[in-house]
């Protein structure tokens, strides 16, 4: 910049050189220009303002300066930042032919990172995928953030890219888009332009009004937006949306009634859709959905058996579609070898809770899982009470507090109580000591 002052060097120089000489008609030419000197001295000085911006011009388009400001951007020198938000949703695993979605995404990250390498302007890339935009309490964990643009960069986010795959994380893009915000905020470029890498499903994109505002906030904060689509529209997919455990006995050999869900992500209905079910990896009859109608979900019951105790996972899947990531779903039930219950007789025969204890766990080949234990209104105060799943008191007369209170803490750690009244039963009593208005 020191060049800015040569014109003016040279301007010195050249009236250091003048030699003053006695001329007659000269005299006449002097007279003119005093009465013209303020116009041709500004016409000089204009030039020589000119001559100096075009030397500081030139120096600032070699030099590049890193100009924090809005002058920055109008001189060339401004640095741009490039932020890719890549969706890795399992949805991307969308598949066509030997092509997915998600493969189509990273070719498109790479696109972006080469070409802007190749523009040669002075830039920083930043790659954050979706699922790394969960965690609200830690933040965003971008894979690159504002890096500089060069051969190394291109080389280790291919290889960074290999080695992703589609995650199973359910990130919202509401969340994708306030990690965006988030990243911007810090940031020290002059210019941001951000590339939304993916499919665009309807649900997330399209129905979102908040997602909506939020990128124009974005918009209207002069941030570039560029929406790129990785997919090729939308195919027939089914997913395995629930499967559950219902009411009924958790026993070895007791069957076990569940309920398995199919969601049809498509516009046609499905009809008579078979969904296979394996324990511990053991096939189990099919169960039929007889239909599920578009975009809507169907349930089927059906019971699973298993002959001995412990942890067994239950498998429900459907046959491979576009995205087989969410056909198959898995529910780990804990099966124990009998569920105990206490029968709590108020005679010492305990007619009434032999009769009880028959009825819950009869002879015969038939299984219920239960195993009853019957035991006298002492037993409450003097035993721990949470092995037991249900306690029954028949025809009990009064019951010490401290049996009331060890019945109360039972209900409240979630047991079950059952009382039948009888002739020894004292209404008054129960409704006193043992409601306690609630």
């Amino acid at each position: 910049l020191g060049l800015i002052a040569l014109p003016v060097l040279i301007h010195l120089i050249n009236l250091l050189r003048h030699r003053k000489v006695e001329w007659a008609a000269m005299e006449f030419l002097l007279i003119s220009q005093k009465k013209n000197r303020t116009r041709v001295l500004m016409k000089q000085l204009l030039l020589l303002l000119l001559r100096m911006l075009v030397i500081a011009a030139i120096v600032f388009m070699l030099a590049q300066p890193r100009l924090q400001n809005q002058w920055g951007k109008l001189l060339g020198g401004g640095k741009i930042h490039h932020l890719v938000l890549l969706d890795d949703s399992y949805s991307m695993n969308d598949r066509w032919g030997e092509t997915t979605a998600f493969g189509n995404a990273k070719t498109a990250v790479e696109n972006i990172a080469a070409r802007t390498q190749r523009q040669g302007s002075r830039a920083s890339f930043s790659l954050i995928r979706f699922s790394e935009c969960a965690d609200a309490e830690t933040g965003a964990k971008p894979d690159f953030l504002e890096n500089n643009v060069n051969e190394e960069l291109l080389l280790l986010l291919g290889e960074k890219l290999r080695n992703t795959e589609c995650s199973q994380r359910a990130v919202g893009t509401d969340q994708a888009i306030d990690a965006i915000d988030a990243l911007l905020a810090d940031s020290t470029a002059e210019q941001h332009i951000v590339y939304l890498v993916s499919d665009f499903r309807n649900r997330d994109w399209q129905e979102s009004d908040d997602m909506k505002n939020k990128l124009l906030n974005l918009q209207n904060k002069g941030i570039q937006l560029f929406f790129i689509d990785s997919s090729e529209g939308e195919r027939p997919n089914l997913s395995v949306s629930d499967l559950a455990t219902g009411e009924g006995m958790r026993a070895a050999g007791v069957p076990l009634l569940m309920e398995v869900a199919v969601t049809n992500h498509s516009e046609a209905p499905v009809e008579n859709l078979p969904v296979r079910i394996a324990a511990d990896d053991v096939p189990l009859p099919a169960v039929t959905i007889d239909r599920i109608a578009p975009n809507e979900e169907a349930r089927q019951r059906f019971t699973v058996t298993l002959p001995d105790a412990g942890q067994h996972k239950i498998t429900a899947w459907v046959d491979s579609d576009s995205i087989a990531d969410d056909n198959r779903r898995y529910q780990v039930v804990d099966f124990s070898d009998s569920v105990p219950v206490l029968l709590v007789d108020g005679e010492p025969e305990a007619i009434d809770a032999k009769y009880i204890s028959a009825a819950l766990a009869p002879t015969g080949p038939a299984k219920t899982g239960i195993r009853p234990r019957i035991e006298s209104p002492r037993f409450l105060s003097m035993n721990d009470l949470s092995e037991f799943r249900t306690i029954f008191l028949m025809n009990v007369d009064r019951l010490e507090q401290s049996a009331i209170d060890a019945i109360g803490e039972f209900v409240q750690a979630g047991g079950g109580l059952c009382i039948f009244t009888g002739p020894n039963t004292d209404i008054a009593e129960i409704n006193q000591s043992w409601y306690r208005n609630g």
